[in-house]
């Protein structure tokens, strides 16, 4: 009997090595640029928490940007819970529904949604680059435009404007206002050092 003892481990060994596959499948780059050839501005450089601090349930998602030109989805949470990593970030955005008013998130019902991929690049201190991974299975960078720093309840915070994704206007933060604070930030510090 005890040399069926092995069967039951190498169900669990393949399972999670399949389901590492299917998060490595979805972190994949997916915009090629030269090697070497891309900036990294150290502004960018670190942990990053983007929250959404008006929304109930609070949803916030902690990135890690890599001197290297990564991004590493660390942790999501929702209303104080961890979430699946994958299947929600606070970084998404969504096109525009025509004429609505940008601080009420309106998305066409049936566009595509992007969100954070694999891989990042800055032009200047003042514009973040990030590969998209979108729900039409097209490739597109989100071009992020921060701001002077504003003060969000008592914290530092970040306003950061949708440039662009995929070379094209008309797109916005798929949820309502969002905050990026870079790590340690007050109000989420304890968030910033999670597991």
């Amino acid at each position: 009997m005890s040399r069926w003892i092995w069967l039951p481990s190498l169900v669990t060994i393949f399972s999670a090595a399949c389901e590492v596959a299917d998060v490595i499948a979805l972190s994949a780059p997916v915009l090629e640029t030269a090697p070497g050839s891309e900036e990294h501005d150290p502004r960018f450089i670190g942990r990053w928490v983007l929250d959404e601090p008006w929304r109930v349930p609070y949803e916030a998602t902690r990135y890690n940007f890599t001197e290297n030109g990564l991004v590493r989805v660390e942790k999501t949470i929702t209303n104080g819970s961890a979430a699946p990593m994958v299947e929600l970030q606070v970084g998404q955005v969504c096109q525009s529904c025509p004429g609505h008013d940008d601080d009420d998130a309106c998305c066409i019902e049936d566009g595509p949604r992007c969100q954070f991929g694999a891989r990042w690049r800055s032009d200047g201190p003042r514009v973040l680059g990030v590969d998209g991974l979108c729900t039409d299975d097209v490739a597109r960078e989100i071009r992020l435009d921060f701001d002077a720093p504003v003060e969000w309840d008592h914290a530092p915070g970040q306003s950061v404007d949708v440039l662009s994704v995929g070379g094209e206007g008309g797109w916005i933060h798929a949820s309502r206002q969002w905050r990026f604070l870079k790590c340690p930030a007050e109000l989420v510090g304890r968030f910033c050092d999670d597991p």
